[in-house]
């Protein structure tokens, strides 16, 4: 049997021998055997093994939980992880050892890790991160987003294009990753049509680069963010809420192969979603399959979910998962395969923890390498089955020989796999969507894995799209024939033949030089290729959003190429791929790095700079340099970014409007954004206060003698400085009072009692430093109030009623208190007002007048409520057998009222008021064993009140 795999030259290279079959034949036996099991790790690691994360050179890095330490596994000369090594490798940087932090592998081989909601086992929410060099074995310290100080477990991901981005846990928005410069910047829309904070929620990368979410705060909706519009939008409901109301935790959303997400909840319920046709649209849910009841007598009965924890979707397309019993043990793994849940074994210790404890990891052997910090313990699970062939990577071009050390270029399709693979959530990111080079030596059968760096993408599902990645041979590599696979996801491409140590003469580039200056816009700029190889002839090659130019080259020496580099091809931000590619099609690896943002500049508003408040119809006329057609003016007031409706003029000026309601008094902040997101520099824009007006103020009048009270002044333009001022009359001195600034438009003030003590006027105005003082406005202090009668003093109990009032000095808004419970009033004129008094039980109620400002007259009128006498009209039923069950009797009749008590021969029942034409008495089945005919009565308690007439109930 042989393998043929043609190059680009359409060279036939064969030479799988039986060697490698019978090889291939060994692993598939072993795998068969131990489908569906676990293994511990021939050698425990000497710590807590925690957060697991996969380097592009095949080893897997392990925190040392609760610590700032970490060790990395090395698989065996063999590939095999059970048998690998442990070697403890740098640690954090100094005060940073966090517990459930955003983590991920950047698509040039670093690693980042940032924030922790643990540090040192210590609930911090930690703002700290750092950077680590797996070649180096160095981490730096990274500074977290701009006034982020609070970032604890946040979800994280890597974009396609190779940005990282990450949520702000505490809020809705998030903040942008350049992974060249490690600069962050606030991702100007993020929060747009985000419903809720991004806490506890997961993220999942599809394949049109978009991120879907299951909400944790506004379950059951979803959202989806998409990065080329920089907003959420709504990804509909899951058919059942998938979050635990008291935690709001809830389960791992892994994306399938068919391209639909399998979500999982704490709930015990799981949902399946399925993207739209369109960028845009909403995509439907549909109920998955509920988790079972725990078994097992130390759970049973009780709902399994998960309420964080992790799942990984394995190379044969199910989806591993463990769930428990709320925030309990024992943790029980199922394979989700697109229908059913179906149970699988368990690790060793999962019986005594919860879902949240295990951290799970794909490996390039197809198999899951899991964590249990609880217990000191790492396994690692064989799946059982085989990907199909289809969702394999294929490699399309390779070079035919390698050298150890080299660094060589391979591309083909689908690198990064159909899925991120390993999910979480918020409290671990550890996805395995990259490319990782597996050399075989065909003779000894020995496997070294190859550090890949600067994928092309880092998306998911590409396709048939090309892609790309750069492949370093390890140095100590047996040289001789040899097979080459890309693994992504567990999921290897089939082999290809390659030859290490053949002496290959394939161009390597190492830098490019002078790197990215000021100068790199100007015209005539040349960009310097460093490296190795090179030959006359040889072109660079510059990609950039999939699509490739041709450089003219100057061949400078073996190892330096020069090209200028025209002004189109810098006009626009993105990451760029360069390369040195041979007549011969021979192509070198591929360095990466990104073009920066063209900063878009602000000169000047046109005309003033400076308007009143209020101004109706304004627009403001931006002057600068770099604007695009599709550029928005910016409007930021008190922390707040408004985008205004802008109309695109020229590169040198937009024009903006500025509606009434943005026009507050202060100081605004004018840029222009691109949408790519970049942003211009700052202009201020002065918004001036027209002078405060008085319209209203509230009591007014009040009687005299009323209480100290608070007066409400209605008006505009008030600011934090304007003062009630109150001036007595016909004459005396201003008295400011004690004033509280509640918007623009309302202010308080307290009116001392002395004020109001005696009837007369006064008047009140606001005055505010730096303006004149408002127009006055008239006080009246009345006479003081008096009430002499009520009529009815006698009424029906829980009956509303009109009262009518007679008296002296009502002021209108005066109301009626009933022993203390204020009631609205109608008032006729100074002396007569009216109330309709709602229902209200038996008693007797002292009546008095309240007017505005707290007045209440002092003399109060009795007010009796009388209950009626109750009348039985009719029994539902009438007759019952003797020795029924206890059932519940119904009694129509009038005159009913919340305290009426039914009766059984004198005796009362357990009574239920249900209307004034209604009860419902409870007659228990001890009072009916033997025939009699019983008499059902009725009592209203006094005041009034009274027995109703009697109606016979038969037991027969």
């Amino acid at each position: 049997m042989a393998i043929e795999i043609c190059n680009k030259r359409g060279v036939a290279r064969r030479g799988v021998i039986a060697v490698l079959i019978a090889a291939a034949f060994s692993l598939i036996s072993v795998a068969t055997a131990l489908a569906q099991s676990w293994q511990p790790l021939a050698t425990r690691g000497p710590f807590r093994p925690g957060a697991p994360l996969l380097l592009t050179d095949g080893s897997v890095m392990v925190q040392n939980e609760l610590t700032s330490d970490w060790w990395k596994l090395t698989p065996d000369i063999h590939g095999d992880y059970v048998n690998g090594t442990w070697k403890q490798i740098a640690s954090l940087p100094a005060g940073y050892a966090p517990t459930y932090f955003a983590s991920a592998l950047l698509a040039d081989g670093r690693v980042f890790v940032m924030g922790g909601e643990y540090n040192f086992g210590l609930l911090a929410f930690s703002g700290k991160g750092a950077i680590y060099d797996p070649t180096l074995n160095v981490w730096t310290s990274l500074a977290a987003p701009p006034n982020w100080f609070a970032i604890g477990d946040a979800q994280c991901t890597v974009l396609p294009d190779g940005r990282l981005m990450m949520a702000n846990p505490l809020l809705s928005g998030s903040a942008i990753l350049d992974p060249v410069t490690l600069t962050w910047t606030l991702n100007q829309f993020g929060d747009v049509g985000k419903v809720d904070r991004n806490d506890e929620e997961g993220w999942t990368l599809l394949p049109d680069g978009t991120i879907l979410t299951v909400d944790a705060i506004a379950a059951p909706h979803a959202e989806r963010f998409i990065p080329s519009l920089s907003r959420w939008i709504s990804a509909g409901n899951t058919p059942a809420s998938l979050v635990d109301l008291v935690s709001q935790e809830l389960g791992p959303a892994v994306l399938r192969p068919d391209g639909t997400v399998f979500a999982t909840g704490a709930t015990g319920h799981t949902a399946i979603y399925t993207p739209g046709a369109g960028l845009t649209d909403t995509g439907t849910w549909t109920a998955g399959p509920d988790f079972p009841i725990c078994v097992g007598s130390n759970c049973a009965g009780q709902q399994l979910g998960i309420e964080d924890g992790p799942a990984v979707l394995l190379p044969n397309g199910n989806v591993l998962m463990g769930a428990s019993p709320k925030f309990t043990f024992p943790t029980q793994f199922f394979e989700f395969d697109g229908t059913r849940l179906n149970p699988v074994p368990a690790p060793l210790f999962s019986i005594n923890n919860p879902s949240l404890v295990g951290r799970m990891l794909l490996l390039p052997s197809g198999q899951v390498f899991y964590t249990d910090a609880s217990h000191f313990e790492a396994e690692i699970y064989t799946p059982a089955g085989v990907p199909q062939d289809s969702w394999r990577p294929a490699i399309s071009h390779a070079p035919a020989s390698v050298d150890p050390g080299q660094t060589f270029f391979v591309s083909g399709t689908q690198f990064n796999g159909l899925s991120q693979g390993s999910v979480y959530g918020d409290d671990l990111t550890n996805a395995t969507n990259y490319p990782i080079g597996r050399i075989t030596n065909i003779a000894t059968g020995h496997v070294f894995y190859s550090r890949t760096s600067n994928h092309s993408t880092m998306g998911v599902a590409t396709g048939p799209a090309t892609v790309f990645t750069n492949v370093t041979v390890p140095l100590n590599i047996e040289t001789g024939p040899s097979t080459l696979e890309v693994v992504t996801n567990g999921i290897a491409s089939f082999p290809l033949p390659i030859l290490v140590g053949g002496g290959n003469t394939t161009p390597e580039i190492q830098s490019l030089a002078p790197g990215l200056t000021s100068d790199f816009f100007n015209p005539g700029y040349v960009l310097t290729v460093n490296g190795l190889k090179f030959q006359a002839g040889d072109t660079i090659t510059w990609t950039m959003a999939g699509s490739q130019t041709s450089l003219a080259t100057t061949f400078v020496s073996g190892n330096q190429l020069t090209a200028p580099l025209p002004a189109s091809l810098v006009a626009s931000p993105g990451t760029v791929f360069v390369q040195v590619a041979r007549a011969d099609g021979t192509v070198s690896n591929a360095k990466n790095f990104t073009l920066p943002i063209i900063q878009r500049l602000v000169s000047s508003v046109g005309g003033a700079n400076a308007v009143d408040a209020g101004t109706p119809g304004l627009t403001i006329t931006v002057n600068g340099a770099r604007f695009g057609s599709s550029d928005i003016v910016n409007w930021t007031f008190g922390g707040v970014t408004t985008q205004l409706p802008t109309t695109f003029v020229s590169a040198g000026q937009v024009i903006a409007s500025v509606s009434l309601a943005l026009q507050q008094p202060g100081i605004a902040s004018i840029t222009v954004i691109h949408a790519g997101g970049q942003v211009s520099n700052a202009i201020r824009f002065f918004i001036f206060a027209p002078d405060p007006t008085l319209t209203a103020i509230n009591p007014n009048p009040v009687s005299a003698g009323t209480p100290s009270f608070t007066l409400v002044l209605t008006g505009t333009w008030f600011d934090p400085t304007s003062t009630a001022v109150w001036q007595p009359v016909p004459a005396g001195t201003a008295i400011p009072l004690a004033t509280t600034y509640v918007s623009r438009t309302t202010l308080t003030a307290v009116v001392p009692a002395s004020l109001v003590a005696t009837q007369g006027q006064s008047t009140v105005f606001v005055d505010t430093p730096g303006v004149d003082p408002t127009q006055s406005f008239t006080f009246l202090i009345t006479p003081p109030l008096n009430l002499e009668s009520i009529t009815p003093t006698t009424a029906t109990a829980e009956t509303p009623f009109t009262m009518v009032l007679a008296g002296a000095n009502f002021i209108d808004g005066a109301q009626v208190s009933l022993n203390g419970t204020l009631v609205k009033a109608t008032v006729l004129s100074s002396t007569q007002m009216v109330s309709n008094i709602p229902f209200s039980l038996a008693g007797k109620y002292a009546v008095r007048v309240v007017n505005p400002g707290g007045a209440i007259s002092e003399d109060a009128k009795g007010l009796s409520l009388l209950n009626p006498v109750p009348q039985i009209s009719s029994l539902s039923p009438t007759a019952v057998p003797v020795l029924s069950d206890t059932f519940t009797l119904t009694i129509d009749g009038t005159n009913f009222v919340t305290t009426s008590v039914a009766k059984w021969n004198g005796a009362a029942l357990p009574t239920t008021y249900v209307s004034p034409t209604e009860l419902q008495a409870t007659i228990s089945s001890t009072l009916l064993t033997k025939k009699d005919n019983f008499t059902i009565t009725i009592l209203n308690l006094s005041p009034g009140g009274g027995g109703s007439n009697g109606v016979n109930l038969t037991a027969n």
